[in-house]
């Protein structure tokens, strides 16, 4: 009898969970423009990574107008870049005591677009896209001073 009730306790627990999709977050964020038209608050930061990181805050948002300013954007299979130059737009959707909730999208040189999320006890879950390469680099350039003038203010 403990073994039934055991057994039917662990199958309705699960169930919830095998009906839950991991993609539940790209209908908030699994694109560029989705992505950009969550970015609201004092939790973003922009990441310029080089030589050494810098974060920022895009308080008047020029960053996240530039990125939406330099599309289209197209989705690929691509899961990587072979550059180093890159910066990161990060959104901290909530602070949580089980561990970090944000998603970020990060912008490399070739003009290769990686959008990561991660919630507290969930896996990290990736959408890929390509931008044109020259508004790719334009962007990283106006990025990295804006990241260094604020570093230079402060």
């Amino acid at each position: 009898m403990n073994k039934a009730l055991l057994t039917l306790s662990l199958i309705l627990i699960s169930v919830p969970l095998v009906g839950c999709s991991d993609d539940y977050w790209k209908e908030e964020f699994g694109t560029p423009e989705l992505f950009l038209s969550n970015v609201s608050d004092h939790w973003c930061y922009v990441y310029k990574y080089d030589d050494q990181t810098e974060r920022m805050v895009d308080s008047e948002f020029e960053i996240k107008n530039a990125i939406s300013d330099s599309g289209p954007f197209e989705k690929t299979t691509i899961k990587g870049s072979k550059e180093d130059r890159f910066f990161t737009y990060e959104i901290y959707i909530s602070p949580s005591n089980a561990g970090p909730n944000y998603c970020k999208m990060s912008i490399y040189d070739d003009g290769f677009i990686r959008i990561d999320h991660k919630s507290a006890l969930g896996p990290h879950q990736y959408a890929y896209f390509l931008m044109d390469e020259e508004k790719a680099t334009t962007l990283i350039d106006f990025a990295f001073i804006k990241v260094d003038t604020e570093k230079e203010n402060y």
